[in-house]
């Protein structure tokens, strides 16, 4: 037991220091994870009548708490539609989750491996899309972005042509991450990209709307997590040229409560909605979402709300699809 406390011990020491390393961005992305695991350890002591431990645990539990459970400015952009004088769009995004990168560590890998077994961890198959197709039907969305998607898969996205109209593919140069496309219902008043990046822009009840589509680095090696904060840096220039009205929306591999993530909402001035009692979890999702984590992302300038967030169930992907009403 006492292992399982200087673990956790470690873990929280690790999970606050800055995020300079990408060992200790790893351990600051699974802040929340590390508090249940300690709130865990604490029942146990009671249990075990290690009073004097369990104080200790429970002290390092709070400091955790304090520490990330509170909402930062950016995080609180949520508000009750008011539907006669407000425009709402919905959209969804989901990483198909295709591309392998032989370069990820052997460890993550094998876990991988090990968590998916006999599972697809992909949409490539045919048989796989078809809950996709259900899903987009249900919750019709007017923008889709898809991340790690193959030339097969973007073959199918023609069927949804009848449904979305529009759509634009990028060829990521960023070796290690597979192409993304996006599918609108609205026709594209401008679009593009820019390192990788999807820049369009669409009109809404005569209102513009910019939609920068990205996907970023995961960062389980120093290599990557270089490469993800390059990329960081990219967009961060150009959410600086773009107009008032902007959503940003795509797989950041970056937690909604990591110092990181944080860090760039204040830098772009840019706003989320995060909630505690009822958590998207979008990844991975061959576990039940309780134990998952918030990777993939919609976010969006001052003027702009979030009137709902919600997951999908497992598709087939290691992603759960997030789906966001944003009002305007």
């Amino acid at each position: 037991m006492y292992i399982l406390f200087i673990i956790f011990l470690l873990s929280y020491i690790l999970s606050r220091l800055n995020t300079t390393n990408y060992i200790i961005d790893i351990f600051n992305q699974l802040s929340f994870q590390i508090l249940l695991g300690g709130i865990a350890i604490f029942f146990i002591l009671i249990f075990l009548k290690r009073i004097k431990t369990s104080i200790v645990c429970i002290i390092i539990c709070s400091l955790l708490a304090v520490d990330i459970l509170p909402a930062c400015k950016h995080c609180n952009a949520f508000v009750k539609m008011n539907p006669q004088n407000d425009s709402k769009i919905r959209l969804m995004t989901l990483n198909t989750s295709y591309a392998i990168d032989s370069n990820l560590p052997k460890w993550f890998l094998s876990l991988e491996k090990f968590l998916i077994k006999n599972k697809s961890s992909n949409l490539d198959d045919t048989e796989n899309l078809e809950p996709l197709k259900k899903l987009i039907l249900t919750e019709n969305p007017d923008i889709v972005h898809f991340q790690e998607i193959t030339p097969h898969f973007k073959d199918k996205t023609e069927s949804l042509k009848s449904i979305f109209p529009y759509s634009y593919l990028v060829q990521y140069k960023f070796p290690g991450i597979a192409d993304s496309i996006i599918l609108s219902k609205h026709p594209f008043k401008k679009k593009g990209n820019e390192d990788d990046s999807i820049i369009t822009k669409i009109i809404v009840n005569g209102t513009e709307l910019d939609i920068l589509s990205v996907h970023l680095y995961s960062t389980f090696s120093k290599q990557r997590f270089n490469s993800a904060n390059k990329q960081i840096q990219i967009i961060e220039n150009i959410i600086k040229n773009t107009d008032q009205n902007l959503i940003l929306i795509g797989d950041f591999n970056m937690t909604n409560i990591s110092k990181r993530f944080i860090s760039f909402l204040e830098e772009t001035n840019l706003y989320t909605y995060t909630s505690y009692i009822q958590p998207t979890f979008t990844w991975p999702a061959y576990l039940p979402s309780y134990f998952g984590i918030q990777i993939d992302h919609v976010l969006f300038s001052e003027n702009i709300k979030m009137v709902n967030k919600k997951t999908s169930e497992s598709l087939g992907s290691d992603h759960r699809a997030l789906i966001v009403d944003l009002a305007f």
